[in-house]
């Protein structure tokens, strides 16, 4: 999912929005349904703590596979 929808995600469980989050997880497209129910799920039941931890965890990945900027590598 694009970085702005994470970001999003995570700034409507932050504020414990479930009507907005309802609306953001609305736009998970079908190939990642399993995606969408467990969102939807987490929402319902207000627990928002897994949504954030769910974004942590995608920002995470993101971040270990940005290529190295020339310079900035530990090697």
């Amino acid at each position: 999912m694009p970085h702005n929808w994470l970001k999003e995600l995570e700034q409507a469980a932050l504020r414990g929005a479930d009507a907005e989050l309802e609306a953001i997880i609305a736009q998970v497209p079908s190939e990642y349904s399993e995606l969408s129910v467990f969102l939807k799920t987490m929402n319902l039941d207000f627990q928002f703590e897994a949504i954030l931890e769910l974004v942590n965890s995608a920002h995470h990945e993101i971040n270990l596979y940005k290529p190295f900027k020339k310079g900035n590598s530990s090697r």
